[in-house]
């Protein structure tokens, strides 16, 4: 997706596909769908995020969630209320894909370490490795359950801090900007997000 409209003010989003890999454009039009939700839902957000963003890898990990999120649901949905009657047969290679990337040991932890272990010792590495996709899906895999919790939590990623909000933060103190960014009704969603990373925002000290 480009981060800036084009000059008829639409949103660009392009895919990395081709032939009839149908699984394969859901899934990438779902990441970049959540990143136009991310930069250009919320009025008051600036255009245009920069790639020195230190949590831009929060936001790919959200992003990567709605890719496995999308193609779950649309699995189980297409078995018995598909766009079209006879697309139902595409959800069983729906939810094989979606599988099969949940599934990868790639996208796993490595062996004996538990999410919040994992994330400490890669947390300083992530804003230079914000492209290594194997670090957006072991987060995502994280994030999955809540989002299929609360599906309109998805409200949320419209409030994601901008860039001139995140710089000299510390994560903690983005997720909390994260939540006062949000109306009431998805604040608890954010602290349960916070939770997955082992972070209390009720012990977080707001950034000066």
């Amino acid at each position: 997706m480009d981060w800036d409209r084009d000059s008829n003010n639409k949103i660009v989003i392009g895919l990395m596909t081709g032939d009839r890999y149908w699984s394969q454009y859901a899934y990438q039009f779902a990441h970049e769908f959540c990143h136009a939700i991310a930069n250009h839902s919320n009025g008051k957000k600036p255009l245009g995020r920069s790639l020195k963003d230190p949590y831009i890898w929060f936001e790919e990990s959200i992003c990567e969630t709605a890719s496995l999120f999308a193609l779950r649901e649309m699995g189980r949905t297409w078995e018995k209320a598909p766009p079209y009657p006879n697309w139902n047969t595409y959800a069983p290679s729906l939810k094989s894909y979606v599988q099969a990337i949940i599934d990868d040991p790639e996208n796993m932890l490595p062996n004996g370490k538990n999410f919040q272990t994992w994330f400490i010792s890669k947390q300083s590495k992530l804003k230079d490795e914000w492209t290594l996709r194997k670090n957006d899906k072991i987060i995502a895999r994280q994030l999955l359950p809540l989002f299929e919790k609360n599906p309109y939590a998805w409200e949320a990623v419209a409030f994601l801090p901008n860039n001139n909000q995140s710089n000299d933060m510390t994560f903690p103190e983005f997720l909390l900007q994260w939540r006062k960014n949000c109306p009431p009704n998805l604040c608890s969603f954010v602290d349960e997000v916070a939770g997955v990373f082992a972070i209390s925002l009720a012990k977080t000290s707001p950034a000066d």
